[in-house]
């Protein structure tokens, strides 16, 4: 058994310096620029076309650009490092929100949106890979992060939204162009440890078949990556579902859509900052299947509301543990994922999220006009309610997260527990030769 630090190191590693506070401002710049940006696009199409149709493809080729950035940035991360990307791929991305300022038509416009999505996908990997490169308190500050994400996500919308309506939505796009030109000094500035592949030497990069051996190998990875796509359907059913359930149910309004979609995120920033307070007390395994369920019961019974303050409980409740899973998510994986895949993974496990929201988007659409929003709402609850069964008896995470003595780190030392003894390269820390 690992003896924990000594007295002076235990006080160095529960505090942030200064790094990580300028890291978290311009990841948290980045989020507000990114939401801002959808909003007053999403809004100034509208109203200018009166098409849903149109609105509906130029959100399509976004979330396409984001699942292609997320999946191909991942590689792209770990051959230039976090750092690399962010100082290269930010200046792109700006240029390509500038670029929404002079384009007008709708194809023009969907496919700048899919490359925009792309880029900023990828920027999205790249800064939760840098992580371990201004902190050593992962689970801390992977709660911290998401926190700071959710509320950025809160203040971004309103001033687009105000913005277009003053007839300045050009002004919106030079906001989001700033907010990536900002990535650039923070990441020179912050972030300097290398986080990547380059430890391997002159093994060099490993090959897309020793990733997917990777993936197969440690049951931690696929399990976040299971727990990630189920997600991704929920939510793409709730994206869609909500203001049709909205009209069917209470026949409800914008000004009440917008109440309950403030609920939600509500619960979102406090599942965010409970999350991985959590895993102090239990398992990472029986967090995330509490989570579930209550996913599962809060979809289920948002379906017989009949009263507002009651569907706004509801989703409160369902925002907060989908916050809660996310931060548990993502603390396990800063801690758990080898450090030569780390950009693989994450755009992986974050890209199937994206796949599935589109996915399933499209096909909840199809659903509500044949079976009644109801009926949409039900089927997620059920892929709720399976994973969190699933997630109960998962042996990848039985122990993650489990009581730690005073004094340990938050972070375990030669890597994967979940995948130690296996063979193949599952161990973080380890170097991992790739097949020749």
């Amino acid at each position: 058994m690992r003896s924990g630090p000594a007295e002076g190191q235990l006080r160095q590693t529960r505090r942030f310096d200064a790094r990580f506070g300028v890291w978290v401002l311009g990841y948290g710049l980045s989020e507000a620029g990114d939401r801002m940006y959808i909003t007053a696009l999403v809004a100034w199409l509208y109203l200018r076309t009166g098409s849903g149709t149109l609105v509906g493809l130029v959100v399509f080729a976004a979330g396409i650009g984001g699942f292609l950035g997320a999946t191909v940035g991942g590689w792209v991360v770990d051959s230039l490092t976090p750092r690399g990307w962010l100082v290269r791929g930010s200046p792109l991305a700006a240029g390509a929100a500038a670029l929404l300022v002079v384009v007008e038509q709708p194809v023009q416009i969907a496919l700048v949106a899919a490359v925009l999505g792309a880029l900023g996908r990828s920027l999205t990997v790249a800064w939760l890979a840098s992580l371990p490169a201004v902190t050593d308190r992962l689970t801390t500050g992977t709660a911290v992060a998401a926190t700071v994400r959710r509320l950025a996500q809160l203040a971004g919308p309103l001033p687009g939204g105000l913005l277009v309506a003053a007839h300045a939505t050009g002004a919106v796009y030079l906001i989001d162009a700033a907010t990536f030109l900002v990535t650039v000094p923070v990441a020179l500035c912050v972030v300097h440890r290398p986080v990547s592949a380059a430890g391997l030497g002159k093994a060099g990069q490993p090959r897309l078949a020793d990733f997917a051996g990777y993936v197969r190998s440690c049951r931690v990875v696929t399990t976040a990556l299971l727990i990630q796509a189920a997600l991704g359907a929920i939510l793409g059913a709730n994206n869609t579902g909500l203001i049709a359930l909205l009209r069917q149910r209470l026949s409800g309004d914008s000004t009440m859509y917008g109440a309950l979609v403030t609920a939600t995120a509500t619960g979102l920033v406090a599942g965010a900052l409970t999350g991985t307070r959590a895993m102090r007390w239990r398992p990472a395994g029986t967090i995330t299947a509490l989570a579930m369920f209550v996913v599962s019961v809060s979809l289920a019974a948002v379906t017989l509301a009949d009263r507002l303050w009651l569907a706004l409980g509801l989703r409160v409740s369902f925002g907060w543990a989908i916050g809660w899973l996310g931060v548990v998510t993502w603390a396990v994986l800063q801690e758990h994922v080898a450090e030569q895949f780390r950009g693989r993974t994450f755009g992986l496990v974050r890209g199937s999220q994206d796949l599935l929201i589109v996915i399933v988007s499209v096909l909840a659409g199809i659903m509500i006009d044949r079976l009644g929003a109801a009926a949409v709402f039900v089927l997620a609850s059920g892929v709720a309610l399976g994973c969190a069964g699933w997630l109960s008896a998962r042996p990848a995470w039985a122990d993650i997260g489990s009581r730690a003595g005073p004094g340990q780190p938050e972070s375990p030392a030669g890597g994967c527990r979940r995948c130690a003894g296996r063979s193949g390269p599952s161990e973080v820390g380890q170097p991992f030769q790739p097949s020749l």
